[in-house]
């Protein structure tokens, strides 16, 4: 049985993982508690004394709900966790960061982009960026692979900055739904990907990125008006601007 170490472990798609392939796998959850990734010292130890099959990086930093001190520590901390883990790459099997359609570029228009697209644009965000940078490192590797993420939803996400869950309670408490413009974008349920993952796992990749996305487009106004229905919620639906945003599906 492969021994599998989850970094995040206390996120969203963290603990999907540790739920899902615990049933298939031995799995080790870490979060900050048991080993800081910041800490060079401390994830050396986390190898030393762990025989580790396949690493799954699910711990990053983003500005959801964070201020401007947050945003300037995020490029910095991204890179350092990716790379305290690169450099102890002959402690374990196989690397698999999660990326994002942000390293893309989020600047321009993100319609079902291909991997081809890679390194066409630099984003001009500090995520999108530490992301890409990632990305950019470990194209030489041997055993390390990005997984890049567009949208995802499913259990445990925090309705308070997820659109899909942060629409559904509204619909439940029968709050109003104010939606600021459309936007298409590229689901993928949580579920799935903990389904998909154990391939890469498994199988020796051609390719050191992959987009992982469902490749169809679905607005959000859509989004929301399915889960109107769907709860019989009399919520009023807004939309503040006419028009659609910038796209992001893979």
């Amino acid at each position: 049985m492969k021994t599998v170490l989850i970094t995040g472990a206390n996120g969203f798609i963290g603990k999907n993982l540790t739920k899902q392939l615990g049933r298939k796998y031995h799995v080790l959850p870490i979060s900050r508690k048991e080993a800081d990734l910041l800490d060079q010292k401390q994830v050396e130890r986390l190898f030393s004394r762990e025989n580790i099959d396949v690493v799954i990086h699910s711990a990053t930093q983003n500005t959801l709900g964070r201020g401007q001190e947050y945003e300037e520590k995020l490029l910095k901390n991204n890179l350092a966790m990716f790379f305290n883990l690169e450099r102890c790459k002959s402690a374990y099997g196989k690397l698999f960061v999660l990326g994002s359609g942000a390293e893309y570029g989020k600047q321009q228009e993100l319609s079902l982009v291909e991997e081809s697209a890679f390194g066409a644009v630099v984003p001009d965000d500090n995520y999108g960026l530490s992301k890409y940078a990632i990305s950019k490192a470990m194209e030489q590797s041997s055993n390390i692979y990005n997984l890049r993420l567009f949208g995802i939803f499913g259990p445990y996400e925090n309705y308070n900055y997820r659109f899909i869950s942060n629409v559904i309670c509204k619909a439940l408490l029968g709050r109003e739904i104010a939606i600021r413009q459309n936007v298409l974008f590229d689901y993928l349920y949580s579920k799935d990907f903990c389904r998909i993952l154990p391939w890469f796992m498994e199988h020796e990749p051609k390719y050191h990125a992959y987009n992982v996305c469902t490749g169809k487009r679905i607005d959000i106004v859509s989004i929301a008006r399915e889960i109107l229905a769907q709860t019989g919620s009399r919520s009023i639906l807004t939309v503040k601007q006419q028009g659609f945003n910038r796209e992001y599906t893979g």
